[in-house]
């Protein structure tokens, strides 16, 4: 809004600012009134006009992120019966939508949409939660990937995808040794990389006039955008989960006061 706009709006810093439309794509900060262009900015890009078309899922995230919580507090024996209804609830929607609709709900989302992403997002928690009970196989995780590709690539298969890609994702994560790689394991850019890649995708499309190949867009995107977001973890992210850190510490503070069991484990 204050960088990249006024930068490669056509319109000139003064008229660009002159446009309430720029001072209205503030409310993409609040995710649920997103919207995807500024005056003027990335308007003969190839793919369109669109600045940062990655942030349409944060709203999805966020809502289910207000479950975590809530989890928490019914706790984990009790939540694995109502996850498990809930994801049935979820997959039976998505396999019975009808085809060629969202069925739009308020917040510039859909009814599908959000059950397929919930469909995951159970799909994750009920793993994590039963992961000491489960034998992840070798041979289970080539029949879930099958059907995985098969939910991909045939529409009406696409409420399989959500149980059998996390089951493919967490054999591979939980069989794979990681790398050690000392003091960069502490750096995570993942986030950084995934909100502001499409942004620098376009910044860089526009600066090569509008079109380039894939191959000078991601040799010029990627090592941008990894040390962009170096300094998105360095100035937010890892700030923010150093408040956790703090959190905790002052339960673990007050656990040792009052000799409450249990609290720091």
């Amino acid at each position: 809004m204050f960088v990249i706009g006024p930068f490669f709006s056509s319109m000139g810093f003064r008229s660009y600012f002159a446009t309430s439309a720029s001072w209205k794509y503030g409310s993409t900060a609040l995710l649920y009134g997103q919207q995807y262009t500024l005056p003027g900015v990335f308007g003969q890009n190839r793919w369109g006009a669109d600045v940062n078309s990655s942030l349409w899922t944060l709203r999805y995230e966020v809502l289910f992120y207000v479950l975590v919580p809530v989890l928490v507090v019914i706790g984990a024996r009790r939540a694995q019966p109502l996850l498990a209804l809930v994801l049935a609830a979820a997959l039976a929607f998505v396999a019975t939508a009808p085809a060629g609709t969202g069925l739009p709900i308020p917040g510039q989302m859909d009814l599908v949409t959000l059950s397929l992403l919930l469909a995951f997002f159970v799909c994750g928690s009920l793993l994590r939660l039963s992961a000491e009970a489960l034998r992840f196989r070798g041979v289970l995780a080539t029949v879930a990937g099958a059907g995985a590709i098969a939910g991909i690539l045939w529409s009406p298969l696409l409420f399989v995808v959500p149980p059998t890609l996390a089951y493919v994702s967490l054999y591979i994560g939980l069989g794979t040794r990681p790398v050690d790689l000392g003091r960069l394991r502490s750096i995570d850019l993942s986030y950084g990389v995934y909100i502001y890649g499409f942004l620098v995708e376009q910044s860089v499309i526009a600066l090569l006039g509008g079109s380039a190949s894939v191959a000078a867009i991601l040799a010029i995107s990627c090592p941008v955008t990894v040390v962009v977001a170096w300094w998105s973890w360095r100035l937010v992210e890892a700030p923010s989960l150093g408040l956790k850190g703090r959190f905790l510490a002052r339960r673990e503070a007050g656990a040792s006061t009052t000799g409450a069991p249990g609290i720091a484990a």
